[in-house]
Parts: structure tokens; sequence; C-alpha cells
């Protein structure tokens, strides 16, 4: 025994020593990589917010917290960028941390490794070019470590902040919410509370600008991994004309579709907020690869449950987390982005991403009903058991 105590804890050295030495090569590529993708368009927007101009311009998508972040502007231009980059890896610390002191060194670890260390969509868009889902997938991993410790208010308040960088982590509080079968409202009021105050503070300093961000992001049109996008490329917009304008009240309605069956299922609130997440991704028609981000840390998150179904669940999902990957690979380090090399993943991934991500959400699904079902017909026997025999049970 006290062999495999030994083993155990020299298992954990192991992890926690190639944790910082990943971290400290994060930061080091994070500086290397300078300005690239979309943070050159964040500087942009910082630029116009410091100069008192309206920083909603027409391609800002974002929160307020997004835009108050450019003070860092300040200190330099890679500033925003180490904060951003810094702040995931340390919440990321905190996550393995809490990961070890739950399931300890075993196999089930490989779903974090694939999710995030390794996944080259983690590294490439969160780390090399620092994009602001870097800062999402923080906030909703405190929020998931809070919500496991049963900080319940505390939680909310971390998916409403994230809400404030984009607006989409807002349709996951309900999810966060979920406690088999009820709702915790405690989790709801805090997210909604903190982004009420949020969002009215904006208002009041710039007027309109918050509310043209979500016009943009709901009126923008399809790209890249959306399955609206790949229909648009081999159809043409006729055909898509109508999910495209609609697409708002389709993401809304999968979402809730996805809440209630959560709820009746009575599932475990993160399997729902997994769930819930990657309906939403499947159905939104602006298919960025780097929205993905905080969801691989929920995907990683499914072993802090515990349980069988989480982990099954978390196995389901390898191949949508490895087909981001590798997509990623491509996007980034294979091709020119997908422009003019390998022109036809730009043109047809959203196919084989709605196949994976459709075919993930029904497998998890189904699993997840058949085995709820089969325990609460088991509880339901034993209860009808001890009501005609009340001696079955009794171990004395």
């Amino acid at each position: 025994m006290q062999n495999v105590g030994n083993g155990l804890t020299k298992g954990r050295q192991a992890i926690l020593t190639g944790l910082m030495a990943w971290s400290l090569a994060m930061l080091w590529l994070c500086w290397r990589s300078g300005i690239q993708h979309d943070y050159e368009a964040y500087l942009q927007l910082w630029d116009s917010f410091l100069a008192g101009q309206d920083p909603w311009q027409p391609e800002n998508a974002y929160g307020p917290l997004h835009t108050v972040t450019g003070l860092l502007r300040h200190f330099g231009p890679l500033a925003p960028k180490f904060v951003i980059v810094g702040t995931m890896l340390i919440a990321n610390a905190f996550f393995v941390s809490e990961l070890l002191r739950r399931r300890g060194v075993s196999p089930i670890l490989i779903v974090y490794l694939l999710a995030v260390p390794t996944n080259v969509l983690v590294v490439g868009m969160g780390i090399i070019y620092g994009l602001n889902d870097a800062m999402v997938a923080t906030l909703l991993v405190g929020a998931v470590i809070l919500r496991c410790r049963n900080q319940f208010l505390c939680c909310g308040v971390l998916v409403g902040v994230a809400a404030l960088t984009k607006y989409y982590p807002l349709l996951l509080l309900p999810f966060f919410a979920l406690d088999k079968g009820r709702i915790r409202w405690i989790v709801i009021a805090g997210g909604a509370g903190v982004f009420g105050l949020g969002f009215a503070a904006a208002l009041a300093v710039w007027g309109n600008g918050p509310l043209r961000a979500i016009a943009f992001g709901a009126e923008r049109g399809p790209k890249l991994l959306s399955i609206i996008s790949a229909l648009s490329s081999v159809y043409g917009d006729g055909f898509t004309g109508w999910l495209i304008r609609y697409n708002s009240l389709f993401v809304v309605l999968g979402v809730a579709a996805t809440l209630l069956f959560s709820w009746k299922a009575r599932l475990n609130w993160l399997e729902g907020v997994v769930i819930g997440y990657l309906t939403m991704l499947t159905l939104y028609k602006v298919g960025h690869q780097q929205f993905y981000i905080p969801w691989l840390f929920m995907v990683a998150s499914l072993p802090l449950m515990s349980s069988r179904p989480s982990d099954v669940i978390a196995m389901i999902l390898m191949p949508a987390v490895l087909l981001l990957s590798l997509y990623q690979f491509g996007y980034q380090f294979g091709s020119d982005g997908y422009q003019k090399q390998l022109f036809w993943i730009r043109q047809f991934a959203g196919f084989i991403a709605f196949l994976v991500s459709a075919t993930s959400i029904a497998v998890c699904s189904m699993y997840l009903s058949t085995f709820r079902g089969n325990v609460s017909s088991r509880q339901n026997r034993v209860t009808s058991q001890m009501i005609a025999d009340p001696t079955v049970g009794d171990t004395n």
C-alpha cells in the first residue's frame, strides 16, 4: 500500500511539474508569436476606446468587459494578450489541481490531455493568437470549480461576467443552475444580476453601442464550421436565406430544448452545460472555431463529476475534440487559413463538423436517457419491494 501511495504521489508531482513546464512554454509562445489574427482588430478597437471614440464599430460583436480590457493597452500592445493568456493558464492550474484532488492519477485524465494542453485549437487560438475566447474559458472554468464546491452564487456571477466578455455564455446560465431535476435559482440570480448591472453601466457610458454588438452578432453571415456556411457554398444563399435570417431563433429554441431535456432527464448540471453548449455552437451560423475553446475546457471538466455517465460522455465527445484540433492544425500551420490552400475545407468543413457534433449530441442524449431511466427503474423496484415487504434492504 505504501508503494502504491508513493507511486501516486510521484505521479502527481510529475503532472504538476509538466503543468508548470507547459505553462511557462505557453507564456513564451504568447510573447514570441506577437500580434496576429483577430488580436490586430482588438488593438484597433482598444485604440478607438482610449481615444474617446465609439468602441462599438461595425465589426465589434464583443461585450463591455472586452472593451474595458483595452485599458491595459497603456502598458504596451501585448499587455492585454498576456493578461488573457496568463489568467487562462492560472485557471488551468487551479483546474488541474481540482482534477487531481477529485480523481487522482487515473486514465480518465486523458480527456483533459486531449482537450486542453495538446489541443491545437487551445494553443493556436488561445495562446498564439490570444483571442478573447480564452478569457471566457477562464471565467467558465472558475464557474465550474465553484459549482463543484457548491458556491452557487459565485458560480452564477462568473458566468455573468463571462457573458459581459462575449454574450453567448448567458445562454448557458440555466444549465449551471440544474440540480438533478431542480433549479438552483441563486445561480441564475447571480449571473443575471451581474450581467444586468454591467450591461446597464455600459449603456449609460456608451449609449446603444453594446446593443449594436448584439445585433451584429445576430446579423453577420455564416462562416467556417457552420452547416449553413457549407450549405451556402453548395446551394447558394437563396437556399439558406431563411436559415440565416432566423438563425438566432433556431439557436435559442435549440438551447431551450436541450435545457428542457436536461431537466426532465435529471442530468448532472455539467453534462447539461456540455451538451447545451455544443448544441448552441452546432446551430449558430458563425462557425468560428475559437468559440469552441471554452467548450473544450467544459469537456475536460466532466471527470470532475466522478461518475460513470460523465466519464462516458467525455469519451463519446473525443472525436469532436480531436476534429477541432485537426481542423485548427490545418488552418494555422497547414494552409493560409483555408483561403487559397485547401480551400475545399473552408467550403465543406461545416458538413463534417455538423455530422460529428449532431451525432455526438444524439449519442450522448440516448446514453444519458437510457442510463437515468435504468437507475430510476431500479429505484422504483426497490421502493415497491420495500412497501410490500418492509424487511427488504434491512441489513440488521
